[in-house]
């Protein structure tokens, strides 16, 4: 009996056809994309399937049809993709918040003294206690974007203290500028919110990389098909 060499059917089943294309977005798309949980082919091809289960007679999609505005339309070599994956969640999630947003400037200043407020520095001291445990393997550009976030919406205009007390709400006054989830106390917010946004700039960063890597790819071969095609004309 023969053995060893090429097997019919063994190996990994490949998923389908491999192509090299540039996407252009708006950063809000890409804000869409770096939110999902997978690369950009999954979530492509996420869209894909639930264009697919919509459009089929007879077949309920396990999730809400889609907006007819979005499209992968190739040009050129380009995959141009306008999404509105996220628009009905976050219509839901802006008109659930919409009321609690009404809240004055004022209303939460003279709330300051019993919503319990955390001042510039208490927040640094909270950065400092939990963002360790969560910066190991990740660049120090990541790390600055977190913090540089974090300061800057909860301390806008060069405030002292933070003003995330909502008058409007009893057990939870405090909602996350971030997530929108909402709080017992400012410190429990800012302790959720850190390991966030770490992840959030993480995955912004990993894109970018992505992107430059991709973009270095497409040049190298660009350069290659040059070079064979001169070698062509040389000795034709």
């Amino acid at each position: 009996m023969a053995r060893g060499g090429k097997r019919e059917g063994a190996g990994r089943k490949r998923q389908g056809i491999t192509r090299k294309v540039s996407l252009t977005l708006t950063a809000e798309e890409w804000k869409q994309i770096d939110a999902f949980d997978g690369t950009v082919a999954a979530y492509l091809r996420h869209l894909m399937q639930n264009q697919a289960k919509v459009s089929r007679p007879g077949t309920k999609a396990e999730h809400k049809p889609l907006q007819q505005d979005n499209t992968l339309i190739e040009q050129n070599g380009q995959l141009i993709v306008k999404s509105n994956l996220y628009k009905d969640k976050r219509q839901s999630s802006e008109k659930r918040l919409g009321s609690l947003n009404k809240v004055t400037l004022s209303e939460r200043a003279e709330n300051l003294t019993t919503a319990n407020e955390l001042e510039y520095r208490q927040v640094e001291k909270l950065w400092h206690d939990v963002s360790p445990a969560h910066t190991k393997d990740h660049p120090p550009e990541v790390i600055d974007d977190a913090k540089k976030s974090l300061f800057q919406t909860l301390f806008p205009n060069n405030a002292t203290r933070t003003m995330l007390h909502n008058p409007k709400l009893k057990a939870r006054p405090y909602v996350c500028p971030f997530t929108g989830k909402k709080y017992g106390s400012v410190e429990n917010l800012v302790r959720a919110a850190i390991p966030w946004l770490i992840r959030w700039h993480r995955g912004v960063y990993q894109r970018r990389i992505d992107l430059e890597q991709r973009k270095m790819e497409e040049l190298r071969d660009k350069q290659l098909d040059e070079l064979i095609n001169t070698r062509r004309k040389k000795r034709s």
